[in-house]
């Protein structure tokens, strides 16, 4: 989904976003040979390199509001000149036989605004923020999409805390054409060799064209590394990056899921008469995994151990603190020695004498900070 900008943030057009389908060809691999789809619902690879740590399997009467707000993290309801207001109503959030219906309408919902007027549909989102995310691991989500012109169901991926970019759209689709769903990275300008001016930095997306994704469900996933994103539809990779990546220590302490069916809007365009309303988006579930530590998965977790020793005594602090971290996090440790002592140096995964040590963790680590006790000078 192209971002909701928040905080001033601009969003991207649609003539950037017609340069970067073209750009997409270099940047992404793509199998464009229809392999066969495996409807299988589990993460690519060794399955026991994978732990489910979240999911939502929609079994409950009502969609879990525990789980679950119906706007966006700034309340707003609307976005990128959309024709929809997401409305918190339970009618647009239903639940039948274990499946999620998000459902769009030609209703006009009082207050509404859209593009300075009233909106002329009423539609239905869900995202995680504020009570899930995570850094690295397997997004995946099992529906069914919608077919008319107008429509723009999507499942992406937003940054705790709450700043644009980062965005991976593990899934967007234009209703006109249900054959075919884009696949895209936005990353901001800060990260390491980026060249990009400005807040928004960059973009590339990919069209995959492969089933008639409103007849069934499929699976859409994400696998994501400090290294890598890749794609997967029903199980298959369609598609990698290795350049852009969010990775932690740039503003991102995680991702969390977001899925919506827009409608209208700079992309797919306004519906016409032949779109069918209601419409609706389909849910079987939404499954986040991470990565084990001993298998070297996306999203593992390390354990950081921090000794001190020596005839002096003082004190370490972590920055981001903790001793649990990511796959690929940065972390900067500061020695502090006490008033009576020095501070001589690191040892273990830390090395030198000045008084911080930045490190990136991949795998469980242990750093020994040294101080010495002041000798007294006589009078």
């Amino acid at each position: 989904m192209i971002s909701h900008a928040s905080h001033g943030s601009t969003v991207r057009s649609s003539a950037t976003l017609r340069w970067s389908i073209k750009k997409l060809t270099v940047l992404c691999a793509v199998l464009l040979l229809l392999l066969p789809l495996s409807l299988q619902a589990a993460p690519p690879g060794n399955p026991s390199s994978w732990t489910l740590v979240w999911s939502d399997e929609f079994n409950g009467p009502t969609l879990d509001l525990t789980k679950w707000r119906t706007s966006y993290h700034d309340g707003s309801r609307t976005n990128n000149d959309e024709l929809e207001w997401y409305v918190d109503s339970p009618v647009y959030h239903t639940i039948s036989n274990g499946v999620l219906s998000l459902m769009a309408t030609k209703t006009v919902t009082s207050g509404s605004r859209c593009n300075g007027t009233t909106c002329p549909y009423t539609s239905a989102m869900i995202e995680s923020d504020g009570m899930f995310y995570q850094m690295y691991g397997y997004f995946e989500a099992s529906m069914q999409l919608p077919k008319g012109q107008g429509l723009w169901p999507a499942f992406w991926l937003l940054p705790y805390p709450d700043t644009w970019p980062p965005e991976i759209d593990i899934m967007e689709n234009l209703g006109n054409d249900t054959k075919t769903v884009y696949l895209s990275n936005h990353w901001t300008s800060n990260y390491p060799g980026v060249s990009n001016s400005g807040d928004q930095g960059g973009s590339v997306t990919t069209p995959y064209t492969g089933a008639d994704y409103s007849t069934a469900f499929h699976t859409f996933g994400v696998a994501w590394t400090p290294s890598s994103i890749t794609w997967y539809i029903d199980g298959v990779q369609r598609c990698q990056v290795t350049k852009e990546v969010p990775i932690a220590g740039y503003g991102v302490n995680g991702m969390y899921p977001v899925l919506n069916l827009a409608v209208g809007g700079s992309w797919p365009g306004a519906p016409n008469a032949t779109t069918v309303f209601p419409a609706y988006l389909k849910v079987d579930y939404v499954r986040v995994y991470a990565g084990t530590a001993a298998s070297g998965g996306s999203g593992a977790s390390y354990t950081l151990t921090v000794n001190t020793s020596g005839t002096g005594s003082g004190t370490v602090s972590t920055n981001p603190s903790g001793t649990k971290f990511s796959a690929g996090e940065a972390v900067t440790l500061t020695a502090v020695p006490n008033t009576s002592s020095t501070f001589t140096g690191w040892s273990g995964a830390c090395s030198g004498t000045g008084t911080t040590c930045s490190l990136t963790i991949n795998s469980n680590e242990s750093v020994t900070a040294m101080f010495a006790s002041r000798h007294r000078t006589g009078r």
